[in-house]
């Protein structure tokens, strides 16, 4: 069709080619129209969001759909979301460091106990940070007294974490740097310290990583042990570095290796989250259940209100193990101290067992039946 202007404005049609026109879009398919489509606020805060939880762009757009009942609904397309996501992250490349490091001054400065510590290089760029908050710090007081120290899968971020009560890890601190070099390494070991209040941990655990082996030792010392070993008891807590394993699957679920710094630290944010989400469960399952009793033995109803769940039930299988399969063979008192022989029906093996009322200290010496 082409269109001719008059001198007063207005336009007539000089030529017409039927074969060349189409219809307009139809109204079933007007949400492919760009007129159609728009981001919502509702749209970018699922895009980051679901980011936080290591959710990208398409499957939110897969999501979205099924909130709303189908893909004509969503008032945007799939690309409209991957663009937004593309944009946003080239957005805060530029930034990264600056927000990284504001993000945590003001956080220092609405609470005081809130524990930032960071390094710049030669060339002005950031080599080292390390952060815990109160929370954090509240709980190394309570659990630090054995701590697991291991790398992020794939990325040159830190997790300082261990278990406690329920036989899940708690995080005392994170920390990143750029090289993963001795002097690196020494610094995080130092500022965790110095974040921790100077207070050392009894044990230390850490992978096989050479480097890492160098610096936790002129830091730590005594309180080093490998990732693999016998003869130290830590009251059955682990025998390997499976818990650490453990925890850096939980938060490799939120985090990978491309993220940015503020990525990181709002995902690491939602899997702490998270984590403290399944201890306050834990904590209210241990305060509000009983879980049922085996024997009729006082020692396993006592430990059914004074263990936690997670650890009643370890105990709970060494008491029925105990009632079915030992015997006290002998009670007696000497030099003030109370001395059991217990045999075992199973084995041909008894213990001697003495209890100190006095600082209520149990020793235990196991002896072979001839």
């Amino acid at each position: 069709m082409i269109l001719k202007r008059y001198e007063d404005g207005g336009y007539i049609v000089s030529k017409f080619e039927e074969r060349h026109t189409h219809p307009m879009y139809s109204h079933n398919n007007a949400h492919f129209q760009k007129s159609k489509r728009k981001l919502t606020l509702l749209h970018k805060k699922m895009i980051i969001d679901n980011s936080k939880i290591n959710i990208g762009p398409v499957k939110t757009f897969k999501i979205m759909k099924e909130y709303v009942g189908g893909y004509e609904n969503i008032g945007a397309s799939k690309s409209d979301f991957k663009n937004f996501h593309r944009d946003l992250k080239a957005y805060i490349e530029g930034l990264d460091t600056q927000m990284f490091v504001d993000n945590f001054k003001r956080k220092t400065l609405m609470w005081s106990a809130y524990f930032f510590y960071y390094e710049m290089d030669e060339d002005g760029c950031l080599c080292r940070a390390l952060w815990a908050d109160p929370i954090c710090r509240k709980n190394y007081v309570v659990f630090g007294d054995m701590v697991s120290f291991d790398t992020i899968y794939q990325s040159n971020s830190i997790i300082w974490s261990w278990g406690y009560s329920h036989k899940k890890c708690v995080t005392f601190a994170v920390g990143f740097i750029a090289k993963k070099d001795v002097v690196s390494f020494q610094w995080l070991c130092r500022t965790f310290l110095k974040a921790m209040g100077h207070r050392e941990p009894n044990c230390l655990i850490t992978d096989q990583d050479p480097t890492m082996k160098i610096a936790v030792n002129s830091v730590f010392e005594q309180y080093f042990i490998p990732a693999y070993f016998r003869g130290i008891f830590v009251g059955g807590i682990m025998r390997t570095t499976s818990r650490s394993e453990s925890e850096n699957s939980f938060f490799s679920s939120f985090i990978n290796p491309h993220v940015s710094l503020v990525e990181f630290f709002m995902r690491y944010e939602t899997a702490l989250d998270a984590q403290r989400h399944s201890q306050a469960q834990n904590d209210n399952d241990s305060q509000e259940k009983y879980p049922r009793c085996k024997t009729e033995m006082l020692i396993e109803m006592h430990g059914s209100k004074v263990y936690t769940v997670s650890a009643f039930y370890n105990f709970q299988d060494e008491v029925y193990s105990a009632f079915y399969s030992c015997c006290v063979d002998e009670l007696r008192k000497e030099n003030g101290m109370d001395i059991a022989v217990v045999i075992e029906a199973n084995r041909r093996r008894k213990f001697k067992v003495v209890f100190e009322s006095i600082n209520y200290e149990t020793n235990m010496l196991m002896e072979k039946i001839l």
